[in-house]
């Protein structure tokens, strides 16, 4: 959420949440997620803890291609692809080959920790701060209520 924030300038407003428990009643299985942003642009998430595939991955759609992340292998791409209406009213698509993007060496975890310390130390300031952290819990708590919910959107108060 914190990224999608920095790509988007913008915090979710609502939240839309489906899950479902099926295992135990008191841990969701899985969650799927829509964040809408003032702006009326809308990001997705879904999340799962026994899909098989342990995956994690992000994508970044934009006016003029996309930024593909995959965690396994650190893989960070630039697509120049997108679509939009041409003068006649059908559809133009546009492609290009995908550009490897370098990302930083070493393990994200261990990274993060170490920046955390240098933090405390007074060496670095922190990417996000804690009215950042708030919002996130806001947004998390507008998911947790709309699952209550049903599905139904939630205001991020």
């Amino acid at each position: 959420i914190v990224n999608a924030a920095l790509v988007l300038d913008e915090w979710p407003c609502r939240v839309s949440c489906h899950s479902r428990a099926n295992i135990r009643s008191t841990v969701s299985d899985y969650a799927h997620i829509i964040l809408e942003h003032p702006s009326g642009r809308m990001a997705s998430v879904h999340v799962s803890w026994l899909d098989p595939q342990k995956k994690r991955e992000l994508t970044v759609v934009g006016e003029r291609g996309m930024l593909l992340w995959e965690d396994a292998g650190g893989r960070l791409e630039y697509l120049p692809n997108w679509a939009e209406a041409a003068p006649d009213g059908s559809t133009e698509h546009h492609a290009g080959p995908a550009e490897r993007l370098e990302t930083a060496p070493g393990e994200p975890l261990l990274r993060e920790m170490a920046r955390f310390v240098a933090c405390c130390r007074g060496e670095e300031k922190p990417l996000s701060d804690g009215r950042e952290g708030l919002v996130v819990l806001r947004v998390l708590a507008a998911a947790e209520e709309s699952a209550r919910r049903g599905g139904a959107p939630v205001e991020v108060g």
